[in-house]
């Protein structure tokens, strides 16, 4: 019985021992650490920069959320432009402004390409812009779509003859 009495006693002195230089090094950091940071002051400009840091986040976190609900159907709508195109078009430049927040309802902002299509005569020229639109039209995500010609031209033999012409075509985007 003494010996498990020793064997107990020694373990505990060991504890103790161990706990107590435990303590004194952790009081040392706590120690370095103190005089590490009063040694390194921020100035008051770095703080006041830091502080507009902070709130600029917090202003374009606000700002993301309340795009977060825009339009989602970029798929289907990308889908529905490249699958009408012939292969006499070429799109010239596509805009695509999504609905700002708090607008609800279908209405998933407003879309605008321009494109040249060319072909032999002005007839060929308008009978291609004319199945690209109707194509565009029969598709869900694109809603009310105008068009408007922004000019029809004679193309120089050197470069193959006939015609091109050059369009607008305005549209709303739609929520499936």
């Amino acid at each position: 019985m003494t010996v498990i009495l020793a064997a107990f006693l020694a373990a505990d002195m060991g504890l103790f021992f161990g706990l107590r230089s435990a303590a004194k090094r952790y009081r040392g950091v706590l120690a370095d650490a103190s005089t590490a940071t009063s040694s390194m002051a921020l100035s008051q400009e770095e703080v006041s920069r830091w502080l507009e840091l902070k709130s600029a986040l917090g202003h374009a976190t606000e700002g993301e959320k309340a795009y977060a609900p825009s339009f989602t159907g970029w798929k289907a709508l990308l889908a529905a432009l490249g699958s009408a195109v012939p292969p006499e078009m070429r799109f010239v430049s596509a805009t695509f402004s999504p609905a700002g927040p708090g607008k609800g309802g279908a209405e998933g902002g407003r879309g605008e390409v321009r494109g040249i299509v060319r072909a032999g005569s002005p007839a060929d020229v308008q009978r291609k812009v004319s199945s690209f639109l109707s194509a565009m039209r029969g598709h869900p995500v694109v809603g009310d779509a105008g068009y408007s010609i922004l000019a029809l031209r004679p193309r120089a033999e050197e470069a193959g003859g006939g015609y091109e012409q050059e369009f607008l075509l305005d549209f709303t985007m739609r929520e499936r």
